[in-house]
């Protein structure tokens, strides 16, 4: 361990904190650990999926899926979608340590989101909100980016431990003057809720667990802005929404909030639909992309930035659009504490050392 009780090494293999709460119960436990000792000297396959306690923990549009060839695996005890199946044939894994069998599937979902619009079911995200007079100390306190934005606006940040080591990132939207929309990967659930309420305790901020109550899909590709105009009367042009800001429409049958992000180097964004009102959102899009060509995508088409020497490329609609990668990972100089400031300088000569490296490639 390193100093102020955080991890020295990358200790998320290990953390306790990598499980869902509900794999905690005795009959989950019963099931799954007949299965693990079972395995001990069997295969260890790449892609491996277990196969007791499933189906425990899905998504509002995990039957669509399922109808739509999905091959599920698990994450943080959720069912998600690992790939789909060609129509026709049988969505499971036949485990080899060569080319995987949805090897080619996995390119054209490449080739769709590059060229046309797919549809990600992103709702195992992580989601939190903040509230409070104190919400925004403490998304200050959780990010490295600064946060005191404008409503609607939303900000990729790092969260780091005391030892200045990356825990998490994910992005901090300010839904208003004191509440926040706090997004983080699926697997780190636990660990994010944890976080924040260390950061809130004592303060006069609330953290409220909305993962189950909110449902995600990205839009995503070059053609993303046309599907989306099939299904609500908003205007979806760059001038109605520019990248990173965020917005409630009209959509399909109900309203959601719409977040223009994307990290898959074309344009996008994120729906946040209730959880009730999230098939009849994801069925309007399906319907409507049909002449589209509109299919499917996992979240392993993500990628988040491309490095050149010193700077970060990101996505906007008319092209690249690349920033110093010191304001992509924002400098804490804003920190004034004692042992802000001492986090403040680790961080400092740990961007120093990353922009060596990036420029010496």
């Amino acid at each position: 361990m390193g100093h102020h009780r955080a991890p020295a090494f990358d200790s998320s293999s290990v953390d306790v904190q990598r499980f869902s709460e509900h794999q905690n119960n005795r009959r989950y436990l019963h099931a799954r650990t007949k299965e693990g000792l079972g395995r001990l000297y069997a295969m260890h396959w790449p892609h491996l999926q277990l196969e007791t306690a499933r189906n425990v923990r899905r998504t509002p549009l995990h039957s669509r899926l399922a109808e739509l060839g999905a091959c599920f695996g698990e994450v943080n005890g959720q069912e998600r979608a690992n790939w789909y199946a060609e129509p026709g044939t049988k969505p499971e894994y036949t485990y080899s340590y060569g080319r995987t069998d949805w090897f080619h599937r996995v390119g054209t979902e490449h080739k769709a989101t590059r060229e046309g619009v797919v549809l990600f079911d992103l709702s195992p995200f992580a989601k939190f909100e903040v509230a409070g007079p104190d919400a925004l100390a403490v998304c200050q306190l959780a990010s490295t980016a600064d946060v005191d934005v404008p409503v609607n606006k939303a900000v990729y940040t790092l969260f780091l431990n005391e030892n200045a080591g990356i825990e998490l990132d994910g992005t901090i939207t300010r839904l208003e003057k004191d509440r926040f929309l706090v997004v983080t990967p699926s697997f780190s659930r636990q660990k994010s809720l944890a976080y924040l309420n260390r950061l809130a305790k004592g303060k006069a901020a609330a953290v409220f667990d909305a993962t189950a109550g909110l449902a995600t899909i990205g839009v995503m590709g070059p053609r993303s802005r046309e599907l989306l105009t099939r299904v609500s009367p908003e205007d979806w042009s760059d001038e109605a929404q520019k990248y990173t800001e965020g917005r409630r429409v009209e959509i399909a049958d109900g309203f959601a909030y719409s977040l223009r992000v994307s990290f898959v180097g074309e344009l996008g964004y994120e729906i946040y639909a209730s959880a009730d009102l999230a098939v009849n959102v994801f069925d309007a899009l399906w319907e409507a992309g049909q002449d589209l060509g509109v299919r499917m995508a996992v979240t392993t088409r993500w990628i988040p930035f491309v490095a050149r020497k010193d700077s970060v490329t990101l996505d906007t609609t008319s092209g690249l659009k690349t920033i110093p990668m010191q304001r992509a990972y924002a400098s804490p100089s804003r920190w004034t504490s004692p042992v802000d400031l001492s986090v403040a300088m680790r961080w400092q000569n740990s961007i120093q050392r990353n922009l060596s490296t990036v420029r010496s490639m």
